[in-house]
């Protein structure tokens, strides 16, 4: 199964929505608090954009006004997923396609020229080694905020996530990171703040 295929049926899927809602409301209050002093946010990784669609729909209006929106993702088609699953809720939107690893220069250069940019990503980072989370938090600005599940999960969702204690992603992939940790749904969930 194709990622495009395995997120199809959450487009514009209202009972998804809200369920991602109430689900990752701990990780949507921290974006939104953050996005207020931010200009320009960038959802990396971002697949259909759920976490824009749900922060532009369940939050005031009002703390995202003037902002710009990228959702940068590796795949054409999940960037086209998530124009159609956007279309509705911003014309601020913007879509970008980088393969994480590997950003392209001008990419690069026009993510670091901003001075008030906020970088998050939901469920991204677990699907890369130690080395490429360490290359992928390098290579955007701060502040970050990241979500991540840990191991208290059975088994991986999708995809070749690896589940993680807390411990580990604090003194093991964030070794060296100015950042604040802080679990949420009985410690089942993760947020990341890269400051």
């Amino acid at each position: 199964m194709t990622w495009e295929e395995y997120y199809k049926d959450r487009v514009n899927n209202v009972v998804y929505l809200q369920k991602f809602y109430h689900k990752y409301k701990p990780f949507l209050d921290t974006v939104a608090l953050k996005i207020n002093s931010s200009d320009i946010v960038y959802c990396i990784g971002g697949g259909i954009g759920t976490e824009l669609k749900a922060l532009l729909r369940y939050y005031p209006k009002n703390i995202f006004a003037g902002k710009l929106f990228y959702v940068v993702d590796n795949s054409w088609e999940m960037l086209q997923m998530a124009s159609i699953n956007l279309s509705k809720v911003s014309n601020s939107i913007h879509y970008l396609q980088a393969d994480l690893l590997d950003i392209h220069p001008e990419i690069s250069d026009l993510i670091k020229a901003e001075s008030y940019s906020l970088v998050i990503s939901h469920g991204v980072l677990e699907h890369f080694t130690n080395k490429e989370i360490a290359s992928i938090i390098k290579s955007f600005p701060t502040p970050q905020v990241h979500y991540v599940p840990l191991n208290k999960y059975n088994t991986p969702s999708f995809g070749d996530e690896r589940l993680l204690t807390q411990n580990y992603w604090n003194n093991s992939i964030l070794k060296g990171f100015k950042k604040e940790l802080e679990s949420f749904n009985d410690e089942y969930d993760l947020i990341i703040k890269i400051n």
